[in-house]
């Protein structure tokens, strides 16, 4: 099992970032750092409002031959292109992955990754020491306060794609470590469309939310179909809906798939804002009038 200290960041991949900047700073409220150029991509770490502590790192290319370019025209593309989690060592965290099978790759210096088509079960994870004082992304939690942006209150989980639920959920826990959702063993249930796993890691920064399809005709089925296994969506939550919708209005941006509870004991609201409008990514947004009711 691979020790995860945190997480730092999760990357996006597109073929244009001064425009996705712009949507994630004035719709989602994130804070930018200046862009950086490389050999032959562009990036830039926005941080994300809100109590997760996550940088939002987004990558174009800036070359032809950029290997961006074979994510981006693949099916996987534009999206979600990596998710970086630090570690205390290299060498130990390179030596877990060969003996849970997996072989270490672009192992250089003191960053190495575990391939998508070679363990990483669809997604790229990159691994990387440092200690507290050389982290590569770093910020106090904040609150956005500006107009028009939504008002993440948090990073709630990431949604992970597989054909299998259980055995999903097996590999985060044996090469991740991560845990059932509020120390449940049986973290897994189903519904009309997909079956679910919820999984933590145990510092609780970041939840893996595990679906799978309930039957041929689901929706994650045909996800699967056509960008196989992968990330699937991302959950944010908001601090107040009717704020978060109306800056939605405000920009134009169309959400689908809402759902609420107005129960007097069960209040909260849910919707879903396409890839399209996100720059390739399917984002989950919800608010709950007090932590635990909306799951």
């Amino acid at each position: 099992m691979i020790e995860i200290l945190n997480v730092d960041h999760f990357c996006q991949a597109v073929p244009d970032l001064e425009k996705q900047s712009d949507f994630l700073q004035k719709v989602l409220g994130l804070l930018p750092s200046k862009i950086s150029h490389q050999t032959d991509f562009d990036n830039q770490v926005l941080s994300i409002p809100g109590n997760s502590k996550l940088g939002w790192e987004l990558m174009s290319p800036n070359t032809n031959k950029s290997f961006l370019h074979r994510f981006l025209d693949g099916p996987r593309g534009p999206g979600l292109h990596h998710l970086t989690m630090r570690v205390q060592s290299i060498e130990k965290t390179k030596n877990q992955l060969i003996e849970l099978g997996y072989e270490p790759w672009g192992a250089e210096g003191n960053v190495v990754y575990l391939h998508p088509q070679k363990g990483g079960q669809g997604f790229l994870f990159q691994f990387y020491e440092a200690n507290d004082e050389d982290v590569w992304y770093d910020t106090e939690p904040f609150t956005d306060n500006e107009k028009n942006t939504i008002g993440i209150k948090s990073v709630d989980h990431i949604a992970h794609a597989h054909k299998n639920v259980s055995g999903l959920v097996d590999w985060y826990q044996k090469t991740f470590g991560f845990s059932p959702y509020n120390g449940d063993s049986d973290n897994t249930s189903s519904g009309e469309e997909f079956k679910i796993g919820l999984l933590q890691l145990p510092s609780k920064q970041l939840k893996i939310e595990i679906i799978a399809p309930a039957h041929p005709e689901s929706f994650v089925q045909k996800f699967l179909n056509e960008r196989d296994t992968s990330v699937h969506h991302l959950t944010l939550e908001v601090e107040d809906w009717d704020r978060a919708t109306a800056a939605l209005d405000f920009h134009g941006i169309r959400t689908f798939g809402e759902r609420s509870n107005v129960g007097a004991e069960s209040l909260w609201h849910e919707a879903f804002i396409h890839p399209k409008e996100t720059g390739g990514v399917l984002l989950q947004i919800f608010w709950q009038a007090k932590p635990g009711l909306w799951e």
